[in-house]
């Protein structure tokens, strides 16, 4: 493997995904603030609560990583996140956010304290199917929170806001090894879920370009549903 440590850029993008999170709650109404969300649209409060949840359980990954345990799977996470609803709905905003900065002050402990090749090596951990665990700190602690506060921004009507944050997320990503192979794909996905076809046509003929293991996947990937109708999209797996 290469000497270059991984762990500086993952705690850097920890620490910008807490940024741009201090950012999307300074920009939030008090309306939006006190909002009752329900299990079909939720508000603001349940946003923070569903990664807070999800921040903790890359943690528990870790932390098993680190004893050479498997992790408990999280398969039926959509069950997850109704349960993760309805017991932190009723909840307040700063004990919320106190298990936000709890989960992303151990996130980080754990990825100075884990070996490095247990970090970066895809092939460290059967139960990893060939993904670096680095992945599971990206996900859980950077791209699934910008991914929902882009798409609230977007659901505001701030398609110019979402857009730049979504374009700087992928940005990001490219300097990460590890990151890189899905980065422009997670794009794609996001401008095709978003309506803007011909953003998403551009991303996803590059990141196939740029990963021909994504094929496969992306011809059943609902995010791309959108497209499948296109000429354009059509013409890239012939």
């Amino acid at each position: 493997m290469d000497n270059i440590s991984i762990k500086p850029g993952l705690l850097e993008l920890l620490r910008q995904a807490r940024a741009d999170q201090q950012q999307w709650f300074s920009d939030l109404t008090e309306a939006e603030r006190s909002a009752i969300g329900t299990l079909k649209q939720w508000a603001a409060k349940d946003i923070a609560a569903h990664l807070a949840y999800w921040v903790q359980h890359a943690v528990q990954v870790l932390v098993c990583a680190a004893r050479n345990e498997e992790p408990p799977r999280a398969d039926d996470y959509l069950r997850v996140n109704d349960e993760v609803f309805l017991e932190m709905r009723d909840r307040p905003w700063t004990e919320i956010w106190a298990k936000m900065d709890q989960a992303y002050n151990d996130l980080a402990a754990q990825v100075q304290r884990i070996d490095e090749d247990a970090l970066a090596d895809p092939k460290h951990f059967a139960w990893q199917k060939d993904q670096a665990l680095s992945g599971q700190v990206i996900s859980g602690g950077y791209s699934h929170p910008l991914a929902h506060f882009a798409q609230f921004y977007f659901d505001r009507g701030e398609v110019a806001r979402a857009n730049q944050l979504q374009e700087k997320m992928t940005a990001r990503l490219l300097e990460l090894p590890g990151a890189r192979d899905a980065a422009r794909y997670n794009l794609a996905c996001y401008y095709a879920t978003t309506g803007q076809r011909d953003r998403a046509l551009t991303e996803l003929r590059e990141s196939l370009r740029l990963n021909p293991k994504l094929i496969e996947w992306s011809k059943q990937d609902t995010d791309l549903d959108s497209l499948r109708d296109d000429p354009a999209y059509q013409a890239l797996y012939q």
